[in-house]
């Protein structure tokens, strides 16, 4: 599958990148093809700093690695509610304002999409040798760690239906990692660690940020004419949740009662699921030609596809 096939690639990069086969600047892929595994990042890298670390996204992410244990440290250009909670409730040194110097002895640098590439912390962390990835990249590499990754996508309702499971998960007992883009008072924010397989993870479109995770289990609430600045049409946004779906390993849940869903996701419920199918079949036992006609013969129908009306 695709998150298999990245991992093959990076450790082919990193390979050439050692026997000076090839030389690529780091910046050029905001470190996507040297970064190895979340696993990998966990016991490589001992301080991780945040650029725009008070950003709701970056928030969960922050929460996250804290409860790994590793060290953090952070900027923003303002002094939010989430900054004090990250300083007095988690203990982070947060600098208000980017400097370069806030970037002493970080070895993993995290920053937003919302920062300018000229932002001059962020430029001298591409120069300083430390592993930079943006947020959404990050977040990708941690939802390959999980084999039930729970996620939820949509125009709307997004954060609500998120934390909706959460609570409905964390109240069966099941105890999910979590990733939203709210605070939820169960959590006192809006990211955990469980200790189970199992992830609950708020998917956002907005700059094809939902295409680096590796979702098992995707959810599409619905679709609308947003962030336009990027997709230029609404046509161009719906081709991005049908790549989505066609990513998911397992189980594909859309609602049926959305016209803009309805246009090309579920008007392509048969071809998305024949996907499904191949990634987490297909893919696993190697089925070719015939054999994998016949499967999909038999489970392109109903068999990993939901339509929720």
């Amino acid at each position: 599958n695709r998150a298999k096939s990245l991992r093959i690639f990076q450790k082919v990069f990193i390979l050439l990148q050692q026997s000076n086969i090839i030389k690529v600047p780091t910046e050029l892929f905001g470190g996507l093809f040297v970064c190895g595994s979340y696993e990998e990042i966990l016991k490589s890298k001992k301080h991780f700093h945040f650029i725009g670390i008070g950003g709701s996204g970056m928030f969960p992410l922050v929460q996250i690695l804290h409860q790994k244990g590793c060290y953090i440290t952070g900027s923003d250009n303002n002094k939010t509610d989430t900054v004090e909670y990250e300083r007095n409730v988690l203990g982070i040194p947060v600098h208000i304002g980017h400097d370069p110097a806030n970037l002493s002895g970080a070895d993993c640098v995290i920053y937003t999409a919302a920062i300018s590439k000229e932002n001059p912390e962020l430029k001298a962390a591409f120069h300083s040798g430390a592993l930079v990835l943006e947020r959404a990249k990050m977040l990708g590499l941690i939802s390959q760690g999980y084999h039930n990754a729970i996620c939820i996508s949509g125009t709307h309702g997004k954060t609500t239906t998120s934390a909706m499971i959460t609570q409905i998960l964390l109240g069966a007992g099941l105890d999910p990692s979590v990733i939203i883009g709210g605070k939820l008072p169960l959590l006192q924010g809006s990211g955990r660690v469980g200790e189970s397989d199992l992830m609950v993870c708020e998917a956002c479109e907005f700059h094809d940020h939902f295409l680096e995770l590796s979702s098992d289990i995707s959810v599409i609430l619905n679709i609308d004419a947003d962030h336009l600045e990027y997709f230029g049409t609404l046509e161009n946004i719906i081709r991005s949740f049908h790549r989505f779906a066609t990513q998911t390993s397992r189980t594909l849940i859309v609602n049926g009662d959305d016209e803009n869903t309805k246009k090309d996701v579920t008007g392509n419920i048969i071809e998305i699921t024949k996907q499904i199918v191949a990634n987490e079949v297909g893919g696993a036992f190697g089925l070719t030609g015939r054999d994998r006609a016949e499967l999909y013969k038999a489970q392109a129908v109903a068999a990993h596809s939901y339509l929720v009306s």
